[in-house]
């Protein structure tokens, strides 16, 4: 286990620094007082080993599990749809199997296959995950 300063832990665990200190004084994340080479002392947090979500980004997970995976990038729903990767954690940016990030998604439910991007298709292809809508 690594102890690192409160700032790192935001960085190195992709939460706000809030998030950090919430979850050290709930007991969470194990935190201390470590003192400065400068003199005082400073908070410092132990790296959870493996991976880590806080509430938020679990909950988004969670109820991404039931919703489709398949996502519109823009507001018209034109183009072709995505696959997201993942969410970002202060507001919704979405990441797509084929490397495009958006600041907004909109749902793709009961979309034709063939409007899927070909790219996001190979990549949910080449790591086994699911075809299916899930609506």
């Amino acid at each position: 286990m690594e102890w690192v300063s409160i700032q790192e832990a935001s960085h190195r665990l992709n939460v706000s620094q809030d998030v950090i200190r919430r979850y050290a004084r709930d007991g969470r994340l194990n935190a201390k007082k470590q003192p400065k080479e400068t003199g005082g002392t400073s908070w410092v947090v132990e790296l959870p080993d493996g991976p880590w979500e806080d509430d938020f980004k679990e909950n988004v997970h969670g109820i991404a599990q039931k919703l489709t995976p398949w996502w519109w990038s823009t507001a018209d729903k034109e183009g072709v749809v995505h696959y997201v990767d993942g969410l970002g954690i202060e507001e919704i940016e979405a990441l797509f199997m084929c490397g495009l990030m958006t600041d907004n998604i909109y749902s793709a439910v009961g979309h034709n296959p063939s409007e899927r991007c070909p790219e996001c298709v190979d990549e949910v292809i080449k790591q086994g995950l699911p075809m299916e809508t899930r609506e």
